[in-house]
């Protein structure tokens, strides 16, 4: 939950989507991974831990979200345990950042050296800050990419070598189709482009 800005709306679709791909919650039989999913969320909700923004009129949670003490708390915890790296203003990444962290959300603007990145242990970024910049994705070993936020003018070719990508979201305005070796792709769950 730490991943989202603050007074973030999170749409349920989408967080059960990221867990999925994270690879966060395991099936119990005869239940869907979805239906599990909004089992631990109605939990999280019944223990006040997450707060319910909107409802559908059949009951069913639609979008939630997470008070601000809690999500730091959170965010700290995290980022002791090198579990998340949330940077929310323009900063340059270090190598250490991206070589010790499995997970980076980014809410602003971000530079980093591409050579720094194909050791790095990196298996979810997440671009949440309205970018028009092109940012480099060639993190070997990356599962979860939303890049929604990120105009892309030509197609980031360097994702078809993603191959443990589950879950990928970005915007594509380029002339030229997506190309065929997205195919390649044999791991994806989720695709938004």
């Amino acid at each position: 939950m730490g991943v989202f800005p603050e007074d973030y709306v999170i749409h349920v679709s989408y967080l059960i989507r990221l867990w999925v791909a994270e690879g966060f919650l395991k099936p119990i039989t005869p239940k869907s991974l979805e239906e599990v999913a909004k089992e631990y969320l109605e939990d999280l909700i019944d223990r006040n831990l997450k707060m319910v923004r909107e409802r559908s009129y059949s009951g069913e949670l639609r979008t939630c979200s997470i008070h601000d003490l809690i999500r730091d708390l959170i965010v700290r915890k995290a980022q002791e345990e090198k579990f998340l790296h949330v940077m929310n203003q323009k900063v340059e990444i270090s190598p250490e950042i991206i070589k010790n962290h499995r997970r980076l959300s980014i809410h602003g603007e971000i530079r980093f050296d591409v050579g720094d990145m194909y050791d790095s242990t990196v298996r979810s970024l997440l671009h949440l800050a309205d970018s028009l910049l092109s940012v480099n994705i060639c993190f070997p070993s990356l599962r979860v990419l939303d890049a929604r936020n990120i105009t892309f003018n030509k197609f980031p070719i360097e994702i078809v070598q993603l191959v443990n990508l589950r879950y990928i979201a970005l915007i594509y305005t380029g002339k030229r189709k997506i190309p065929a070796s997205i195919s390649k792709l044999c791991n994806l769950q989720t695709s938004l482009a």
